[in-house]
């Protein structure tokens, strides 16, 4: 087991995703001026690339319980796949981090709203939202054939219910 580093990551995926885009001793360094510069371009852009190296993490982690290979989510159209996909992905992190995502499914995009931290302060990489629009766009690329989905991010005001908004499209961007 990997012995928690200083800092807000307490998960094995969001370390290891960290610790593959920066090298270990770089990771530990990131974690600890994370809370300095949350909003800095570098520093978000980081967590975005880190958020998807640590789907894959995630994903593997959790093969037993997705079910992600059963013919009747493989073979769904895509963005039923998509939706079922990212319901689940909310739901698993709530139970892991606590109640912290809500999933909708809007007429032409899938929107993740991140809730209020918790009360004790304490934020991990996949609390952050460039970490989570990372990791779930890379999700949509994943349960999509290889397509890429625009993701974008809404921060919301100090004083109100909502963090922020993680849009993702629901048409691919053709290239």
């Amino acid at each position: 087991m990997i012995d928690k580093a200083p800092g807000p990551t307490s998960l094995d995926y969001e370390l290891r995703s960290l610790e593959e885009i920066l090298g270990a001793d770089n990771s530990r360094d990131f974690q600890y001026h994370l809370p300095v510069s949350p909003d800095d371009l570098l520093t978000r852009g980081i967590l975005h690339r880190a958020g998807r190296a640590g789907f894959y993490y995630w994903m593997k982690h959790n093969s037993g319980i997705l079910n992600w290979n059963d013919p009747g989510f493989k073979f769904s159209p895509i963005k039923k796949k998509i939706a079922l996909g990212l319901q689940l992905i909310c739901d698993m992190i709530n139970a892991e981090k606590g109640k912290l995502l809500r999933f909708e499914n809007q007429p032409d995009h899938w929107e993740i709203i991140t809730l209020p931290c918790p009360k004790n302060g304490e934020t991990s990489p996949v609390t952050d939202s460039n970490y989570l629009a990372g990791f779930v766009q890379e999700f949509t690329s994943w349960a999509g054939l290889g397509k890429f989905y625009r993701v974008t991010i809404t921060k919301s005001q100090p004083d109100n219910s909502v963090c922020c908004r993680i849009c993702i499209d629901k048409k691919p961007i053709d290239f």
